[in-house]
């Protein structure tokens, strides 16, 4: 019953005639400050949440380095170096959760190195068909905003934030060549 009243509000603000929805989600929802310290116990309840919500959903995500995300969140949002740590120590920890329902971790470096298997390895995961268009992403180049200011005080990433971002990209698989269909039983000879 509960769920259906978050699909009814989900499909109210983002109604579409198309079979698939995407979601991007930034930041750690602010139910988050319930839970006070108990960060692990937040986790459990958030996965359990999405499974209970999107029991046949797929979840990815794209990994950058921590000090580019960091330069780019304190750029874009204003935020301070350490907040920004906070951030990225919650975002990784979530990802890392045991009940995380993440199943493809892509490395930023390899979209920007094999674009095209990468992108077909991600739609293939999501069950999407590829298209050409898919690929003008990679045709633009993007820059930080010059509007905003050049220098960013960065200082050293903490070994923990690190040592949670290499547990998640340890997750990532190499791009396959090929991606194999599964075989179907046409009931040739042979087949029992």
């Amino acid at each position: 019953m509960l769920r259906d009243c978050v699909y009814k509000v989900l499909l109210d603000i983002y109604a579409s005639p198309k079979p698939n929805w995407f979601q991007k989600p930034i930041l750690i929802p602010s139910i988050v400050s319930s839970f006070g310290p108990d960060f692990e116990g937040f986790g459990t309840w958030y996965w359990s949440v999405n499974r209970l919500l999107f029991p046949e959903g797929k979840f990815f995500t794209v990994m950058r380095e921590p000090a580019d995300v960091l330069k780019s969140s304190i750029i874009r949002w204003g935020w301070s170096f350490d907040d920004g740590i906070a951030t990225l120590r919650r975002n990784y920890t979530l990802l890392s959760h045991a009940d995380t329902r993440v199943d493809l971790v892509i490395p930023f470096d390899r979209l920007q190195q094999e674009p095209e298997a990468t992108t077909r390895q991600l739609l293939n995961f999501a069950g999407v068909d590829f298209h050409e268009d898919c690929m003008t992403a990679f045709k633009s180049a993007h820059a930080p905003n010059p509007r905003k200011k050049d220098g960013v005080a960065m200082g050293e990433i903490p070994q923990d934030v690190m040592d949670l971002y290499h547990k998640v990209l340890a997750r990532s698989e190499p791009v396959r060549d090929r991606v194999s269909e599964p075989e179907h039983d046409k009931g040739g000879a042979g087949t029992s």
